[in-house]
Formats: C-alpha cells, structure tokens, sequence
C-alpha cells in the first residue's frame, strides 16, 4: 500500500475542496492510503476525518506578505518609477520585489513542510493546485526526496521561479483541456500530465422536485415564477454583473422572471454588498434574490428553472455547470475557457460569449419561452454527465496517475 500526502491550502469551501473530498473517499484503500492536510479552520477537516483518514492542518495564511519597510520606501522613488517605464526594467523590478517580498516566505514554508514530511512520511504529496499556490510544498517536497503531483486548477500563470519548479514536479494532472493546452503554449517544461475532469456523485441527485414548493417559499421566490438560478464564489470574474444586466434587460417584458444567486463574497471583498446594494437601489429590487451559501444544492437546483453560468474570464472547469446537468436543468453557459469541453451549444446547453448580457439575455429568453427546448437540452446534458463526468471515471483517473508513479 502506498502513502499519499493531499495538500489542500484553500480557506473557504470551493470546488477544489469538493473535489478533494470526493476522491479521497472513493480512492482504493488497498492500494493507497490517503492522509489530508488542510488549512487551520476548513470547514471539511470533519468530513475528511469521518472517512476514516488522518488529518493534519497548518495555519496557512489567505494573504500575501507585507512589503518590508525598506522596500516599500524604495518602490516609490523616481528611480523606481522611471526603471518601470521599460520593459527590461519592469523585469527586473517583479523580480527583485519577488526575491526580497515573497521567498523568504516560501523558503520558510518549504523548511517546515520538508520536516512534516520527514515524520509522515507518505510515497508523494498531491498539491491540490497549481505551483503558484503551493511554492513552499513543493519546494520542501524536493528537498525532502518526496515526487509530487500537482493538480492544477486555473490559469495562473507560472513566474520564473515557478519555471524553475514545474520541470521537477512527477505529474501534473489538469482538471480539463483548456488548462493543460494553455500551460503547454506557454512552453512550459513539464515531464508528464494528464486530463481528468472532475466528477458528480450522482447519487446526490435524486428526484427532489418535491422540495420544490418549501425552497422557494424560504428564499422568498413565488411558485409559478421562472427563476433563473447563478451558483458561485462571489467574485467578480464570475459575471454577476453580467447576469444583473440581462436581467435587467428582460424583466419588463417579463413579470414572471425572478433571479436566485447563490454562494458567498470572498473574504475581504466588498463584491457582494456591492451586488445587493445594486439590486436593492435598481429595477432588480423585489425580483432577484441572494440565497447565501447553501449545503442543499441538488435540491436548490432543482427548485429552480435553468441556471446561467456567466463568466466574464476563461472557466477552468465549471463544477456547477456539471451539477446542474446532473440535476436536469438547462443551462445558458459563456462559452469560455473548459466550457466548450463540457458543453455542446444546441445539444446539452445554449453558449453565449463571454460578457454580452444581450446574447445572454436572449438564450434566457429562447428557454422561457420553448418549453420542448428546455427538456430537451436537460435530458440530453444529464445523459452527458453519466457517460463523461462521474465521480467514479474521475476517481480512477487520478488512481491511474498514481499507478504510473509505482
């Protein structure tokens, strides 16, 4: 049986974290044995140690280091400003900042991470995401001989020093397509790496139109309405003002129309009280409402009409989409990034381009008004999900990369 270290770093409930969750607890337990390490306070540290794993956590802190005194006094003087007028000099600028504002942390991090290693001793450590957010682990990995996975997750791009890095990592798994092409084109020097898409556990997704009526009663969404639902991190790349456009737009041809968002404000961000205070002050008021974080969402979707994914920036994945499919809902989805992979405009969702709340606006309205659509594009998109995007095909994929590491 081999040992493997899960590193997840993430403060607040996402994707990744379900992700994580969903393979350690289908991971073969004859073959491997899982141990978790969290941040200091995740709200999944529980549920990991109901599964029957050990978990360690670390006071992982969500924010970047502050500027050194001294540093900061110098990236305001005239000299600083002129260096940065030039492209050499703005090179030379983040490069000096990142040696003297971020590695003594991540040489800090990488000491501790190497001694943990030391006593848990695992066969490889699996970062549950991409270099530039697990620098110090994978550092201390390699000085401690221990081959790491790396799963990565977004678009960030690679600095020089994670260049240095991205060559000594054993396996990059991406969770789709788009990702792993758009790291490839910047040259990135990788030895291998694998797609695995992340899965659904359909057994989450009964029928639950019964728990229809109690759902719209308790987040105040009349029962003969259309409501259009948009689940996610509260984050501005994610289009909620885009959504609020649309809606804008059809509402008064539409009386019928109500909005549902759900999900939380990224700590520290004033986005979501931004978004309320639009919606409370505007023409929205009354008909778009803010459902918070919600643990019921196959019901939650379920309650709902079709759901909108609106991303103004490039999808990594799009977990949400996936779980409407899973849950029979159509979906109206910006075709940026993954989407395209998971989506195919006209036969499982409608896709409309990135930003443009009209074309938005006018896919929401093609599935009020054809009923036929709407069912059509459900069945065939939960039909998807069971052949492409199950927990079971994404569990034996990243069980097939550990094979290779033997």
């Amino acid at each position: 049986m081999r040992r493997v270290l899960l590193v997840d770093k993430a403060p607040q409930i996402g994707g990744s974290l379900i992700s994580l969750y969903h393979l350690v607890r289908g991971l073969d337990r004859t073959r491997f044995e899982p141990i978790v390490l969290v941040a200091e306070g995740n709200p999944f540290a529980d549920r990991f140690a109901a599964l029957g794993v050990q978990v360690l956590t670390r006071p992982w802190a969500n924010t970047p280091p502050p500027t050194p005194g001294l540093l900061k006094g110098v990236t305001q003087t005239s000299a600083a400003r002129k260096l940065r007028d030039w492209e050499w000099g703005r090179r030379l600028y983040h490069s000096a900042g990142f040696l003297v504002k971020h590695l003594p942390r991540i040489l800090e991090r990488a000491e501790t991470f190497a001694k943990l290693l030391y006593e848990v001793k695992p066969d490889w450590v699996h970062v549950n995401d991409g270099i530039p957010f697990n620098r110090g682990e994978i550092l201390g990995a390699l000085w401690a001989r221990v081959p790491v996975v790396c799963h990565v997750r977004s678009f960030e791009p690679p600095t020089r020093f994670d260049r240095l890095l991205l060559p000594r990592v054993a396996a990059y798994i991406f969770i789709s397509r788009a990702i792993a092409d758009w790291l490839v084109d910047t040259g990135a020097p990788m030895r291998k790496w694998y797609v695995v898409y992340n899965g659904v556990d359909l057994t989450e997704f009964p029928d639950l139109a019964g728990e229809r009526p109690r759902i719209r009663a308790e987040l105040g969404l009349p029962q003969d309405a259309f409501v259009v639902a948009l689940l996610g991190r509260m984050v501005p790349w994610k289009g909620h003002e885009v959504f609020l456009d649309a809606m804008e737009r059809l509402i008064p041809e539409h009386p019928r129309l109500f909005g549902c968002i759900v999900g939380e404000g990224w700590r520290g961000s004033d986005f979501e009280q931004r978004l309320r205070a639009r919606v409370e002050s505007g023409p929205l008021k009354g008909r778009v409402v803010f459902a918070g974080f919600r643990a019921d969402v196959p019901a939650l979707l379920q309650s709902v009409d079709a759901l909108a994914h609106t991303s103004i920036e490039p999808e990594p994945f799009g977990r949400v989409i996936v779980e409407a499919m899973a849950a029979r809902l159509p979906i109206v989805a910006t075709a940026a990034g993954a989407v395209p992979e998971i989506l195919e405009d006209g036969r499982t969702g409608l896709l409309v381009p990135p930003g443009d709340a009209e074309r938005l606006a006018l896919a929401l309205q093609r599935l009020m008004r054809e009923p036929d659509l709407r069912q059509r594009l459900a069945a065939a998109a939960r039909r998807e999900v069971e052949a492409r995007f199950t927990v079971q095909r994404y569990v034996a994929g990243v069980q097939a990369v550990y094979e290779e590491l033997r």
